[in-house]
């Protein structure tokens, strides 16, 4: 089985550097928010701007397709298991989104 990155570059024209920056983020149960910037692979949030709104983080492997027309992301999980992640930030070398919920 491949892993979800592969997976979703085979799918999606999809590339780990891709800047998602301003696309909106649609969970498995409706709309989550908008991506800020991609983070590092530690899941370290660095230096990035300080916002009013939630913060999230974003795992790749959680993305199932990216409109580029429409700047959407599509995710295979709910609201509350990006909210709530099972696993930690920076945890078997997966690659992060910074998310701005709302």
């Amino acid at each position: 089985m491949e892993s979800g990155t592969a997976a979703l570059r085979q799918h999606s024209a999809y590339e780990p550097a891709m800047d998602l920056a301003g696309f909106v983020v649609h969970a498995s149960d409706g709309r989550l928010g908008e991506i800020d910037a991609a983070l590092p692979q530690d899941g370290d949030r660095g230096d990035a701007p300080a916002r009013h709104a939630r913060r999230l983080r974003l795992p790749v492997d959680a993305i199932v397709s990216i409109d580029l027309t429409d700047r959407v992301v599509h995710l295979d999980r709910t609201r509350d298991e990006i909210r709530r992640p099972r696993t930690p930030a920076g945890a078997g070398g997966a690659a992060w989104y910074l998310l701005r919920e709302g």
